[in-house]
């Protein structure tokens, strides 16, 4: 799947545009995808009509518009990043490259030069990038980013206790914050690859491998009794416990316990576990669950496309259909909408919300362009 480098952009006039602080932000444009780390997937079909809405506060959206050229799936995470704890939003389009920008929508960082990688940390508060100069790292409070290592063609990056752990040209490498390098392991393309704390594991040969990173050695070998590939996979925020997905199933594995099959579910494009790892959810294309740290397995609402916990609250989901964009609380049922594009104008396929960073959307807008776009205005239980 890619998007044309000639796609255009539409800007909303805005107060913050007025004010100068947006700059321009181009189309977004995404490389054919290289399924690294589970963050969430679009599978996407070429046509026009794609747009990426970030809207802030009472200030009017700014919308970039890209062009589908080819299907496939695309993962969500070289799209669009909130920082956690939404202090900070990151677009990436290949014609002007990675920008981003603080909650109030100040521009803190713009970089044009081919940027294939980039990864907020657990905190929030520094952004890793990946271009032709090396992996750089951003403090947000800061406006230029410090080199940290030369090391070309990085495509996927993920922040860890022991470092940044880098994926290039089928290795992957972890450096520490003084550049320190040191190779962890070579890679089949395709090969899934989930990371957090001090613990990284990848699916190879029908197995599940665990990597310990601040003392590396031989990877743990656990071998799989499903011979599907992995196509998705996710650690807890602790590094404890693992979640994957073939094309048929959901699993977990609880620390250094048994795999068990937690659903039958076809086509898993969300997997996630809320920011304390007591819950997990998984969506698919016939539905999905959220498992409560109670125990209690939940259905989430019928026509779900995708779904992650909010970064606002503990249990709180961000969820997509096609109506919209909504929070939904698993325990009382309660949704709320809170952007996207009308189910009359087109089709909503994902987002992500922050009291402070606002919401995006991403959704496809029907032929029409003489029509004034509308978003949901009904909160629905």
């Amino acid at each position: 799947m890619t998007i044309s480098k000639d796609s255009s952009v539409r800007r909303v006039p805005s107060a913050l545009a007025r004010m100068g602080q947006l700059g321009v932000i181009a189309a977004i444009w995404l490389a054919v995808p290289r399924p690294a780390v589970a963050d969430g997937w679009l599978q996407l079909e070429p046509g026009p009509g794609y747009r990426l809405q970030w809207s802030l506060g009472d200030m009017l959206p700014v919308t970039a518009v890209p062009r589908v050229d080819h299907e496939g799936l695309s993962p969500l995470d070289r799209w669009f990043q909130v920082a956690p704890g939404g202090g900070a939003v990151a677009l990436f389009s290949d014609s002007t490259g990675l920008t981003v920008f603080t909650a109030n929508g100040a521009q803190i960082l713009r970089r044009k030069d081919g940027v294939t990688a980039f990864r907020f940390s657990a905190a929030g508060d520094r952004l890793a990038l990946a271009s032709t100069k090396g992996i750089e790292v951003l403090t947000l409070d800061r406006h230029q980013p410090q080199l940290l290592k030369s090391l070309a063609r990085v495509d996927w990056l993920q922040w860890t206790d022991a470092g940044l752990v880098a994926r290039a040209r089928s290795q992957l490498f972890l450096i520490d914050d003084a550049g320190n390098q040191r190779m962890l392991a070579t890679l089949r393309p395709g090969t899934i690859v989930a990371a957090a704390k001090a613990r990284l594991v990848y699916f190879a040969g029908g197995s599940l491998l665990t990597l310990d990173l601040m003392t590396g050695g031989t990877p743990e070998t656990t071998r799989l009794v499903d011979s599907e590939p992995v196509r998705n996979a996710e650690l807890s925020p602790d590094g404890t416990h693992v979640i994957f997905a073939t094309a048929r199933r959901v699993y977990l594995r609880e620390g250094s316990g048994p795999v068990r099959v937690v659903a039958d579910v076809e086509g898993v494009q969300s997997l996630f576990f809320s920011p304390d790892g007591a819950a997990y959810l998984w969506a698919g294309n016939m539905g999905g669950s959220v498992v409560l740290p109670d125990g209690r397995t939940v259905a989430l609402p019928p026509g779900t496309r995708s779904a992650r916990f909010s970064r606002n609250s503990g249990y709180e989901l961000v969820l997509t259909t096609a109506e919209g964009v909504y929070t939904w609380d698993a325990r009382t049922g309660v949704r709320t909408i809170v952007g996207g594009i009308s189910a009359d104008d087109g089709v909503n396929f994902a987002g992500d919300v922050s009291a402070n960073a606002g919401v995006i959307a991403f959704y496809y807008k029907k032929s029409g362009d003489q029509k004034e776009t509308e978003t949901p205005r009904f909160a629905p239980r």
